[in-house]
């Protein structure tokens, strides 16, 4: 079993003072500063070997557990157009997860908006 421990703690403190969730797998990291009807997903990471069983998915259940919790009805995440993987976890999150765009794609950044019930995406 592997342990994320202290250093991906360390990680969401300075990054975004959010809640970090480990499992063997990977880790979910997310903001619960709710803003727009969402909580933002800062990262979602799951192990090379464990990757295309369901993990992702299990690690992102976590935060829509906790934004029904609060009554909140989007997920919203972001990918950068420098990480080398973007492509592929662009199509993960739209084509897999049910997430779409969230405003203009012209920028390095692509924002990404999922309805978890309620009022639609794109709030």
């Amino acid at each position: 079993m592997v342990s994320f421990g202290k250093m991906f703690q360390k990680y969401i403190d300075e990054t975004s003072g959010g809640v970090l969730v480990t499992r063997p797998y990977g880790f979910i990291a997310y903001d619960t500063h709710v803003e727009d009807d969402e909580i933002y997903i800062a990262d979602i990471f799951v192990m090379p070997h464990y990757r295309g069983k369901g993990h992702g998915k299990d690690l992102e259940a976590i935060a829509i557990a906790e934004a029904r919790r609060l009554g909140v009805n989007h997920l919203s995440c972001s990918v950068n157009r420098e990480d080398k993987n973007w492509r592929e976890n662009y199509k993960i999150y739209t084509e897999h997860c049910g997430y779409v765009l969230k405003g203009a794609a012209d920028s390095g950044i692509i924002n990404m908006r999922k309805n978890l019930g309620g009022q639609p995406n794109g709030k």
